[in-house]
């Protein structure tokens, strides 16, 4: 942008939905993420601070819960929805010219929940579940890590 020398330039990362099976539970993701970044070099290449909102939306399956009651047990499944939002700090560099490559790396101030609790029906069982999400290093209930790898066109 013609502001400020050429150093802001605004953003936007966009990944469709997509699905990632880990053995009994089936998840799908969607993310978007905006904002804006101070380029230290004219132009718009370099290195960068950027400051953006995110968005992941995932919906988890958990397949194979065991539902019983006084008389039966049944094995069911349960879809629950996860949505993380945060702010995400970032420092990065990009390369000059037509075709770029980019990094950055920082950090999305937000709400993690360390589990998920839903009711699930099977064979008109219905019974509560709570599942932790497994843990992760460096990941906090404030925040999460972010790290994003890039190549493309720039005009």
């Amino acid at each position: 942008m013609p502001i400020l020398n050429n150093h802001f330039a605004p953003f936007v990362n966009y990944s469709p939905s997509f699905d990632l099976p880990i053995e009994d539970i089936e998840t799908n993701f969607s993310f978007i993420e905006y904002g804006l970044k101070y380029y230290f070099n004219e132009k718009g290449y370099g290195f960068f601070a950027s400051i953006g909102q995110s968005k992941l939306d995932t919906d988890i399956t958990f397949n194979d819960l065991t539902f019983s009651n006084d008389t039966s047990i049944n094995n069911g499944s349960a879809k629950v929805p996860l949505e993380l939002n945060t702010t995400n700090l970032k420092l990065g560099i990009k390369t000059g010219g037509s075709f770029f490559f980019r990094f950055e790396i920082g950090y999305g101030f937000g709400d993690i929940p360390s589990e998920l609790k839903f009711n699930a029906t099977a064979n008109e069982i219905s019974e509560s579940f709570t599942k932790k999400i497994p843990e992760i290093p460096i990941l906090g209930s404030g925040g999460i890590p972010v790290a994003n790898f890039g190549f493309g066109l720039a005009f």
